[in-house]
């Protein structure tokens, strides 16, 4: 997950099919999602960024398919 803003990221959230599954108190981070167990599927991921003036932006929906 890779955040911006002008002022400062105060934290990222990672969210797959709308559940939380990872969070930082910076705009970067790196996750590993274990998808051996997966039923076949897809799963939608986004993520979440949090400003120093409390304003928050989702990132786009990306789809992949296991």
């Amino acid at each position: 997950v890779a955040s911006s803003d002008n002022l400062a990221v105060t934290k990222a959230e990672l969210y797959i099919n709308n559940s939380l599954v990872a969070s930082s108190s910076s705009g970067n981070f790196n996750y590993t999602w274990n998808t051996s167990t997966l039923k076949t599927g897809t799963y939608n991921l986004q993520s979440k960024a949090y400003d120093a003036a409390g304003n928050t932006a989702l990132s786009t929906v990306v789809s992949v398919k296991r």
